[in-house]
């Protein structure tokens, strides 16, 4: 089943932003709101939140935004510990954290399960694409893909599967159906998009009818 996801970028302090190749400028809308929406009414598979100022989470913020969502949630950004892992995951279903951020995955995958570590590589030019361990899953997002709506990096995605077994979550770039085509035959489990949801009219469900027609598995809450 290939899962389509929606990301949110949050800074506690502003509201859910977005901008462009990593540079969040852009106030778009209120955390507990825009979940809402995304997991209620565009029926994602699942919501990955970033907080994009790396500052310790907002568990409080965090609860709130998690009980507006019918679908399993993700955390990433400034999660340093294990313990302050294990917290998030009290009220989330998985933690982000960049592949290179050490021990604490093991640690977390052995409290919680592998199933709750996700892996994060951010890409730039001339990054090798490694083997990112045995994460339960891994994010592969690009720096000058973000929020230009331009296409995810397919190449890095088709070099990705070749050295990872786990579910590889495509992101940054999308900027229409056709793009999450091409990132799920290059070899992604699942589609991550953001920009495209929030200054396009594309929907969710139109990434997936899009999936249906080009012969993959979605959940489609609709007759197809």
């Amino acid at each position: 089943m290939i899962r389509v996801i929606a990301t949110m970028l949050i800074d506690p302090a502003r509201g859910v932003i977005k901008g462009q190749q990593f540079q969040h400028d852009r106030v778009i809308g209120e955390p507990i709101q825009w979940a809402r929406v995304m997991s209620r009414i565009r029926e994602v598979d699942e919501l990955v939140i970033f907080d994009v100022t790396h500052n310790p989470p907002d568990l409080g913020l965090l609860e709130r935004i998690a009980a507006e969502c019918w679908v399993p949630v993700a955390y990433g950004g400034g999660i340093h510990d294990t313990g302050t892992a294990l917290r998030i995951l009290k009220v989330t279903e998985k933690v982000v954290l960049n592949w290179k951020t050490g021990p604490i995955w093991q640690e977390i995958a052995d409290s919680a399960g592998l199933q709750a570590v996700v892996g994060c590589i951010d890409l730039y030019p001339g990054a090798p694409i490694g083997c990112p361990g045995p994460f339960g899953e891994v994010l592969v997002q690009s720096r000058f893909r973000d929020g230009m709506m331009n296409g995810y990096d397919v190449e890095a995605i088709t070099g990705l599967r070749v050295v990872t077994d786990a579910p590889i979550i495509a992101s940054s770039g999308a900027g229409s159906p056709a793009d999450c085509v091409a990132a799920v035959r290059a070899g992604a489990d699942a589609v991550a998009c953001g920009a495209m949801y929030a200054f396009s009219d594309t929907t969710p469900n139109d990434v997936k009818r899009a999936l249906h027609a080009a012969g993959y598995p979605v959940r489609l809450m609709e007759a197809v």
